[in-house]
C-alpha cells in the first residue's frame, strides 16, 4: 500500500504484476477505500478486459464499499 500511495502521491505510474491468485485485485481495492474514505478521489478509471469485467465489480463492491 505504501508503494502505491508513493506512486499516487508523486504522480507516477506503477505496475501491478505478479501471478495470478496472489491479491492484486484487492491490494487496488483496497487502496482505492483508502483513496475514497480520504476524499482524495472521486472516481477512478479501471481498465480491464471484459472478460474480467464482473469479476472486477464483484470484487470491488466487497474490498471497496465507498466507490461511487
Amino acid at each position: 500500500m505504501q508503494w502505491l500511495y508513493g506512486l499516487y502521491r508523486n504522480k507516477l505510474g506503477g505496475v501491478l504484476a505478479d501471478d495470478m491468485g496472489l491479491g492484486k485485485t484487492v491490494q487496488i481495492a483496497s487502496f482505492l477505500e483508502a483513496l475514497y474514505d480520504n476524499e482524495e478521489v472521486k472516481r477512478v478509471l479501471i481498465v480491464v478486459p471484459l472478460t474480467l469485467k464482473a469479476y472486477w465489480a464483484k470484487e470491488l463492491e466487497k474490498w471497496c464499499p465507498s466507490a461511487p
